[in-house]
């Protein structure tokens, strides 16, 4: 019934979300990921593995350090919340290291009573050692915000709107008789109802 996802540029490794709702109530979340690509397809399949080695937080013990046959980490999140044990909302972003802080960011603020919309297009802030990234568009007082996090950050990087940066989440929600999709514009997310 409603579907909120992503598409790639032609051409270009990428990380897409998508999230699914059915007639029926059904949902579904998916998150595709083949970033970079590691420059190897295996042989036989066509099939390109990502660079998951490449990123610094799914590897704490250093590169080149991952052991052969350990099954790889990654940021990939598709998440379904349910409602009383029914299927209520199917969210996911793309957007490597910021998957975890953007999910957990969006499904807090669906929970305490935002709207879909609202908590996908809220401002965003992220954090990563003594690093903090931020999201000045939407603040009431972004300056206020900004001194704030740079008392408790060694470096702060704030981004002037919305920005790619911090990854897409698309989602879908259903409330009873009602469903709603959204696809967060800054990385180009989309809406479909396909009947």
């Amino acid at each position: 019934r409603l579907a909120s996802a992503r598409a790639a540029p032609p051409g270009h490794g990428s990380t897409t979300h998508i999230s699914v709702l059915d007639a029926d109530g059904g949902v579904a979340a998916v998150t595709l990921t083949n970033g970079e690509g590691c420059g190897f397809v295996v042989p036989g399949t066509g099939v390109q593995p990502n660079n998951f080695l490449g990123e610094e937080d799914l590897n704490p013990d250093g590169f080149h350090a991952h052991a052969p046959g350990v099954v790889l980490p990654t940021m990939v999140a598709p998440t379904v919340a349910l409602d009383r044990g029914r299927p209520a909302l199917a969210l996911g972003s793309d957007g490597s290291n910021r998957i975890r802080s953007v999910v957990g960011a969006v499904l807090h603020r669906v929970v305490h009573g935002a709207s879909l919309e609202g908590a996908i297009m809220a401002p965003r802030v992220h954090a990563e050692g003594d690093h903090v990234w931020l999201e000045r568009a939407g603040w009431r007082d972004p300056d206020a915000v900004e001194r704030a996090l740079g008392d408790l950050f060694a470096r702060v990087h704030p981004f002037p709107d919305r920005a790619f940066y911090f990854g897409g989440v698309n989602a879908v929600r259903v409330d009873g008789e009602h469903a709603e999709a959204v696809g967060d514009p800054r990385r180009g997310g989309a809406v479909a109802r396909v009947s």
